[in-house]
């Protein structure tokens, strides 16, 4: 039962680093979101999702790291409709 973790087993966890101090600037038919990016070196996408409970969105968005240790990150989500959106 355990032959597909087996190469995983005894291993630490290997989580990657998750982004912290989300913000979000509303605008006409957008958003403006910025956060802090963990120092994670292993991290080269962000994926954002939304929905305002009937529609929902995704953007995957390219990081580039530009500064060694954390790093601010803004990204402008478009084309919305006016609703209240939940962002992940």
């Amino acid at each position: 039962m355990n032959s597909i973790h087996e190469q995983w087993l005894g291993t630490d966890p290997a989580y990657i680093g998750t982004p912290s101090q989300l913000q979000a600037q509303s605008g006409r038919g957008r958003v403006k979101l910025t956060w802090t990016q963990s120092a994670d070196t292993r991290i080269a996408q962000t994926m954002i999702t939304w929905t305002d409970g009937i529609t929902s969105g995704e953007m995957l968005v390219d990081f580039e790291r530009t500064v060694p240790g954390v790093q601010q990150v803004e990204q402008i989500v478009d084309n919305l409709a006016e609703a209240t959106y939940t962002f992940k």
